[in-house]
This record gives C-alpha cells, structure tokens and sequence, in this order.
C-alpha cells in the first residue's frame, strides 16, 4: 500500500509541474494588454509547445488567452489540457474565480476536477441546477478521463476485494462456530464420555491453534472452521460453503492482484507515463530526456509521442517526417495520415491534404477530426456537394465537436484527431503487477504456505471441505434441539428421535397422552416464553448483527449474502474518498461515485435482511 501511495503522490507532482508554471504565468499577464500571437514558437524560446507558449506569454487577459488557447488546442488535437485546468482550480482568487472554473472546463471537459469545481462554484452562487450538471458531468465523465477511470475501478476493485474476503470468512467463521459446541461434545467423545464441556472446549480450541502454530495465520484456521461447518451443516449451509470458499479465493487473487495492477499502473511503464505527461502538457525535463533516448528503438508509441511533440512545438517538417515514417511503417495508421494531411493542408497543398485524408479514410473508417478537415478541403477546391456529404458523416460520428469547430468560423481550420489513449492504458495495464498488494493482504491473513501460491489457497480450502464430507458421515453427530436448546446425542440420551427435536421435546408435542396434564401445560408456557424472549432478543440482534437473521431462519444463503453488503457498506464508509488519493482527477465526481454505490448496496442489504426476518417469522 505504501509503494502505491508512493508512486500516485509521484505521478501527481509530475501532472502540476506544468501547472505551477501556468499559474505564475497567469498571474504576471492578468490584466495586461492582447499581445500577439504571431509569434513563431521555436526549440529556442523556452516553451515545451505552442499551448505553453500561448498561455505563458505575457501581454493578454485571463479570457483572451483562454479563447487562443482552445482554438490552437483543437487545432492540435489536444482538446483536454489537465495542466492548465489544475492550476486555474487551485488559484486562490475569489475575484476571477468563477471565471477561472469555467475556463478550466472549456480547456479540459474531460477532465472530472474541473466539473467538480465549477459546480461548486454554482452552488455558492445559489444556481443549484447548474450545480448539479456540472456535479453530473463530473460523475460522467470519469470514464473518458484515464487517470480518473484507473483510480476508480481500482478502487472499486479493491472495495470488491474487501468485499469478498472480509465477508466470506466472516460466513465461514460463524458457521463453524454453529458447531462448535457439538463439535467439541463429538470430539470429546472420541477420548471419554465423562470428559467436562471445558475439556472438551479446550480439546477443540487446541486443534485450531494447530494452523498458527505452524504459521498460516487466518485462513489456516478459517480452514479448520470450514470443515466443522461442512460436517456440522445440512445440504444448503454446505452448498453456500462451499461458495464462500470459492469467493474468499477470487477475492484474494483476482479481485486483489487485478485492483493492485490498475491502482500501480499509472507509473508502472516509465515510457508510457512519460507519454502520457507530454500529451497532456505536463511532461517533465526527465520524461522528455526518457523519450528521446528511447527513440529509433522501434516503439510505436515514443515515436507517435515525439511526432506529436513536434507537431505542437511548431516544427511541422520534422512532424511531417515523423509521421511519414510511422505511415511507412503502418500504413493504415489513420492517426498519421490525418495529420499529414493537416500539414499540407496549412502548407496550401490541398490536393495532398485531400489524398492523405482520403487514405486515412479507407484504412480505418471515419472520424470526426477527419471528415471535418476533408470537408474543409474539398471547400477550398469548390467540391462542394463533396464538401457537404464529408461534413454530414462528422456531424454524424460526433455532432458536438464538429459543432465547436464549425463555432470557430474559419475556412483554414483544422482539426489534428486526439491522441490514441488506448495504448498508453493498455501500456500501464500490462507493465503493472498486482502481485505486491495481494502478498500485502496475505503476509496479514495467511504468512505460511496457504499464501504463497493461488493453487496452494484453493488446495487447501478445498482439502478443509473434503475433510468435513468425510466426517459428515462417519458418525453420529450430536445436534440441538430447536423446540427447547438441548443438546441431542444419541450416545448420551440412547435414543434420537430426529436431529432437530429431543426426546423430551418430542413426547411433548407428538405424545401428549405419555404426559401429565398440568406438567405438559407448565412445559409449554416456559417453552412459549423462550421463544417470545428469543424472538425479540433476535429481532435486536438481526439488526446490529448482520447475518443473524438468516442463521436464525436456517438461510445461509441470505446470511451469506447479507454479510457481503455489510461488509460492502463498511468499507464504502470507510474509503469513501478512494483507497488511495485522488491523483488530481477526480474530484467530487469520485466521492458521488462512491455514494452512489455505498447507497445502492445499502439498499440491497435492507432488502435482504427484511427477506430474513420474513423467512424467520414464516411458519
């Protein structure tokens, strides 16, 4: 845990170096003049590109600078700016605050944060209907944002894993002390018959500290529990058993390693990181001097990575070389093909635009970026209707974008396609391990042999449930019985009349005629009165103990399932900013998330516990 605490708070610096830049600059320009914006952006100036250069040149206002901004940025493909975005939130300025909020969404719709805060800037302002769109949209737009979609089903996973572990053994462990008591009487039996209830308590106490002992921890004993349950349940506790185990094992591994592989992969390919940081803006001296030196090694996505950094630093001959030789490589890389296009396109080679554009879009399909710049090519050569069957098909595909750029009112407009997302995730998806959080868990539950291996967990749990099959029938088995509590054993009493009902308790009610009057009578109120006091004392106790009403209603099932929500309520509480920090993404969009699905399960168990006691109070 503390490695993913430690590589997120590293991740996190590197996405607002660019924003402490942004914010410096921004406070060194408001409320100067419109400066130009003519100036050719070079290697020499200072600036990492043309979206830096803009926003950081002194001389515009806070709006001027936000409008160039977003043109250029959708020029190049870069229509989400984290960085920029990040430091216009965080900008302590009750003056131009709310005007900051609205250009960090404009620069960065994608971006969950940013919704977040305008919304709580409309609510302030008492617009709580804004508020509450712009809260929407921070939830909605979660999955279109990488680092935030990451942290969230990561975190979800690892809730999940919580889930399935915490609750199973939880099942586990109170079915088998159900048994226990008969256990300890069948087991004492084995050694005396006039063995004392503490010694034969302490007999079977002895046995389940034979797992720690030898150092499995936990699931050892959770193990020996198992196989008591198994042996002391009917049909449907076994069933459920046995699912309990299979849960507690796809808690432990898949859940556990799958949530530990996302929370870790934001940082787990330094490659892919670096990349990443650079579309976005963010990139450091270090990811640049990584990417550089890992070019000309044959890596799809360095070499796309620094076309595109050319491409945005205004070198468009080097961008145009780059992209050539990535077409060359792939030639149905649509990607390269539109931006070769565009740059021939802003050359005044609208016949080359035209045939890079009509490449791209025989390889692999339409897209938005690409019908709209074909579009606007097929205008400057007057094919009209060609032109406006090129812009219906991207109006088509995204109606909004195509919206934004029309909104532009530029016949040289543009618009480079977004950097692929895709392989960067699957990058970091494939280079983290999960490994390390699940032996994290495990070194606390189960330190010996039962944790070091996947398959050592299932042999194990299964050879627990083998081992309570095989005591299940070898002999008789002492039970309780349910009119009056008492323990019923055939050894003990001679006689068994069935293993839900005593002797006593059967003569009571199947033989009336056997007994007195006035005693039978007397026998039946006590009995009434148990049940009365156990009734509301099990009505307390169904409430603050989940899972007791379906024991109590002889459900496993719903005990079962009833503690799996609790436990999912729990930890909803308890981690309900995330179960790590929020890498500058999410926001309130995140917390809303996490309420949503704490609420909706708190629901459920609700539903299920109503269904126990109903099963309880049935006849």
């Amino acid at each position: 845990m503390r490695l993913v605490l430690g590589r997120l708070v590293g991740l996190t610096l590197g996405l607002v170096f660019f924003g402490a830049g942004v914010a410096a600059g921004d406070a060194a320009s408001l409320g100067a003049g419109v400066g130009s914006e003519s100036e050719a952006p070079t290697r020499d100036a200072g600036y990492r590109s043309e979206l830096e250069r803009i926003w950081l040149t002194p001389g515009a206002s806070l709006d001027v600078r936000g409008q160039r901004i977003r043109r250029r940025a959708l020029a190049l493909g870069a229509a989400n700016l984290d960085s920029p975005a990040r430091a216009l939130i965080g900008e302590d300025d009750d003056k131009n605050g709310f005007a900051r909020r609205q250009l960090a969404v404009l620069l960065a719709p994608d971006l969950p944060l940013a919704h977040g805060a305008l919304g709580a800037a409309y609510w302030r302002q008492g617009e709580y209907a804004r508020a509450l769109a712009e809260y929407s949209q921070s939830f909605l737009s979660i999955p279109r944002h990488l680092e935030a979609s990451v942290w969230l089903v990561g975190s979800l996973l690892m809730i999940l894993a919580g889930v399935l572990i915490s609750g199973s053994l939880a099942f586990i462990f109170v079915e088998g002390f159900s048994g226990f008591s008969r256990a300890a009487h069948d087991l004492g039996d084995l050694i005396s018959d006039r063995m004392p209830t503490f010694a034969r308590a302490a007999l079977v106490f002895s046995v389940l500290a034979i797992p720690l002992l030898l150092g499995e921890g936990v699931l050892g004993v959770a193990a020996i529990f198992l196989a008591i349950a198994v042996a002391y349940g009917r049909a449907l506790d076994r069933g459920v058993l046995i699912l309990a185990a299979l849960t507690l094992w796809v808690g432990v591994y898949p859940c556990l390693e799958g949530s530990g592989r996302l929370l870790m992969a934001l940082n787990a390919d330094p490659l892919a990181s670096a990349s990443l940081a650079l579309i976005r803006g963010s990139e450091t001296p270090q990811q640049l001097a990584l990417l550089l030196e890992a070019e000309g090694r044959g890596d799809p996505l360095v070499d796309r990575t620094l076309a595109v950094r050319a491409r945005r630093m205004g070198a468009n001959q080097e961008a145009a070389e780059r992209f050539q030789r990535l077409v060359e490589t792939d030639s149905s890389d649509q990607f390269a093909l539109t931006i070769l296009g565009n740059i021939a396109f802003e050359a005044g080679d609208t016949a080359g635009a035209i045939a890079f554009y009509e490449a791209g879009r025989q390889v692999q399909g339409e897209s938005a970026e690409l019908m709209f710049d074909l579009s606007q090519a097929y205008a400057k050569v007057f094919r009209m209707e060609d032109g406006e069957f090129a812009m219906a098909r991207a109006q088509q595909v995204n109606g909004t974008a195509v919206a934004e750029f029309l909104g532009l009112d530029d016949s040289n407009f543009v618009a480079d396609p977004a950097f692929p997302i895709a392989p960067i995730r699957r990058r970091m998806v494939a280079a983290a391990s999960g490994r390390p959080m699940a032996e994290a868990v495990l070194a606390l539950i189960a330190p010996g042999w039962l944790g070091e291996q996947p398959r050592f967990l299932a042999g194990g749990l299964a050879l627990a449930i083998l081992l309570g099959f095989l005591l299940q029938g070898r002999f008789e088995h002492a039970s309780q019985c349910l009119r009056c509590g008492r323990r019923i054993c055939v050894r003990c009493d001679g006689e068994m009349w069935s293993s839900d009902l005593c002797g006593a308790c059967h003569h009571l009610f199947h033989r009336p005629e056997d007994t007195d009057h006035l005693l039978r009578e007397a026998r039946i109120e006590q009995l009434q009165a148990r049940e009365e006091r156990l009734e509301k004392m099990g009505v307390i106790a169904s409430v603050l103990l989940p899972g007791f009403a379906g024991m109590r209603a002889r459900r496993p099932d719903l005990a079962f399932a009833s503690l799996l929500l609790f436990v999912g309520v729990l930890l909803f509480v308890i981690w309900r900013g995330g179960v790590v920090p929020d890498p500058l993404a999410v926001g309130v969009g995140g917390t809303f998330a996490l309420g949503v699905a704490a609420f909706l399960v708190s629901i459920v168990y609700l539903g299920v516990l109503f269904t126990s006691l109903i099963s309880w109070r049935r006849p």
